[in-house]
């Protein structure tokens, strides 16, 4: 996508839309061309970018830890680890004593999803399952291979079933949360899934014997 500042000034955005991970490094880039002279071109423009989510638009600082780059050389935008509420419209501006002109991408961010190799598990012993957490973790729910919750935090979901509850404590020690069955049953083989903070991970657990 291109935008004009004047007949002889382009800046652009090779794509409309890119997409990345949670946690990727990432640059956006941004070119800018003119058919004036190299003089002209070099001291008449400057660059900044926005980013509109919701129908709110604001501009990005470029404080050099989560977003870098942008220069009347190299306008291309980085962003460091991005998060899931990076995504968005990014636009690259620029100016000079003609105007303003600029161009737009879309930028979805997904979650990262990591799968931990299975844990084999003899049947009707005790087992933990542990998901390694930042002790400054805010939200951590664990569920069961049916998709029922076990756990938010360190608290044992209070509607589960009788037959299930007795058998399960957790608990957060260390940076990290476990999981606990006193008897890990062959009814209790699959796949677990854990989220921190938006972060989530599989576990596939697997009964023998």
């Amino acid at each position: 996508m291109s935008s004009f500042i004047t007949d002889a000034y382009t800046v652009k955005i090779l794509k409309t839309s890119y997409a990345i991970t949670e946690g990727t490094t990432f640059t956006i880039p941004c070119s800018a061309s003119s058919a004036a002279s190299a003089a002209t071109a070099a001291t008449a423009t400057s660059f900044s970018w926005e980013r509109t989510i919701d129908g709110r638009t604001l501009p990005i600082r470029i404080d050099g830890a989560h977003f870098s780059g942008v220069t009347t050389g190299s306008p291309s935008l980085n962003i460091i680890q991005a998060f899931i509420t990076d995504s968005g419209t990014y636009t690259c501006v620029a100016s000079n004593s003609a105007g303003t002109a600029r161009t737009s991408t879309q930028l979805p961010v997904s979650e990262r999803q990591t799968i931990i190799p299975p844990v084999y598990v003899q049947s009707n012993t005790t087992h933990t399952l542990t998901r390694p957490a930042d002790d400054k973790a805010t939200k951590l729910t664990l569920t069961e291979p049916g998709g029922i919750p076990y756990v938010t935090g360190t608290t044992v979901e209070a509607g589960l079933s009788g037959s299930v509850k007795p058998w399960l404590s957790s608990s957060h020690t260390g940076g990290s949360y476990t999981l606990t069955f006193a008897k890990f049953l062959p009814s209790d083989m699959g796949i677990y899934t854990t989220e921190v903070d938006g972060i989530v991970d599989t576990q596939i657990a697997i009964v023998q014997g």
